[in-house]
């Protein structure tokens, strides 16, 4: 059995894949929110993380990771980039605006998180390109689809660029630029587990995911993890009819803030299962009303579980039982 959790760390993403079976569970975490994550494992007990992902180094995906890293026993990461490619951290006090904040925020603490993974003598793989059926424990697989090529080596370009200028303001100037670029260039991935297909899309909008409707294939999914906390930018009809999904989990906080779980969104999911007489479920890591604020609560998360035969089934989250 293979069960998700979307975990609630307000605003980020933090999803944790447990291949549960005879013997010792495997374990995915892609991404860590801002904080919160470590919390959330220590409730279920879970120690070690065969698979650590950071998708990319904002610090609403990365900034929970390095507690993660610094706790849990770490079989293999993959990230976006190796350390030597990355400038020296830069001063938080340094920057002049909360968007600044947040970036330099981000930036450091994936630094801090190769350092804690290199002191571990922990395998770290830099993803970019697409790579198929790449076979992890048990009946479960991954898709490496994003980012392609291109996008990656823009990232790099731009790291390139920041380690090779002089004053703080001119990083700050190329660090503002690359923000922007970071959500273009998230690791994209697609498991696979009993037939199902589950669709982790990042924050890679679908302006960043173009190039995969040459072989629409790749993004079928029967589970969607939708792009950039359900903000406009996630989802359109074409997308939409390309996944044609039975289930969109969005990772959002209650507060639904920078206009997140966006109603569009929603409308187009609904407007293509109606069309195409497919009927389409929606779930939220934290508590959320689509026609209005949700309510601040208990809740810990949104858990799906596929059991061997491909059947699955959701919950919410309001407790956990240790195993």
């Amino acid at each position: 059995m293979l069960k998700i959790t979307f975990i609630n760390v307000g605003y980020g993403d933090a999803i944790l894949l447990e291949l549960i079976g005879e013997g010792t569970p495997y374990t995915v975490l892609v991404d860590g929110g801002s904080g919160g994550t470590v919390a959330f494992l220590q409730k279920l007990d879970i120690r070690r993380i065969d698979l650590l992902v950071c998708t990319h180094f904002h610090v609403d995906h990365v900034g929970g990771l390095v507690q993660v890293a610094a706790q849990c026993e770490i079989g293999a990461f993959w990230g976006p980039c190796q350390r030597e490619a990355l400038p020296e951290p830069i001063a938080v006090e340094s920057a002049e605006t909360e968007s600044a904040r947040l970036c330099i925020s981000g930036l450091n603490a994936y630094i801090g998180l190769l350092e804690v993974l290199d002191q571990k003598k922990v395998p770290i793989t830099d993803i970019c390109g697409i790579q198929q059926a790449l076979s992890l424990r048990d009946g479960l697989s991954v898709d490496i689809l994003g980012p392609n090529q291109k996008r990656h080596e823009a990232l790099l370009a731009y790291l390139r660029k920041m380690k090779g200028c002089g004053p703080i303001a001119c990083a700050l100037d190329i660090l503002g630029e690359m923000d922007a670029w970071l959500n273009q260039s998230s690791i994209i991935l697609r498991f696979h587990y009993a037939g199902k297909k589950i669709l982790l899309l990042s924050d890679a909008d679908r302006d960043a995911i173009t190039y995969l409707y040459e072989t629409p294939e790749f993004l079928q999914a029967d589970i969607v993890k939708l792009a950039h906390h359900g903000q406009a930018d996630a989802m359109n009809e074409r997308l939409a009819a390309a996944i044609s999904p039975a289930l969109a989990v969005t990772c959002v906080s209650s507060d639904r803030r920078y206009g997140s779980a966006h109603p569009s969104v929603y409308q187009s999911l609904t407007e293509w299962a109606e069309a195409n007489r497919t009927p389409v479920a929606f779930g939220f890591s934290d508590a959320v009303s689509l026609d209005g604020q949700g309510k601040v609560d208990s809740k810990l998360g949104f858990e799906v579980r596929i059991e061997h035969d491909g059947s699955f089934h959701t919950k919410e989250i309001f407790s956990v039982e240790q195993k």
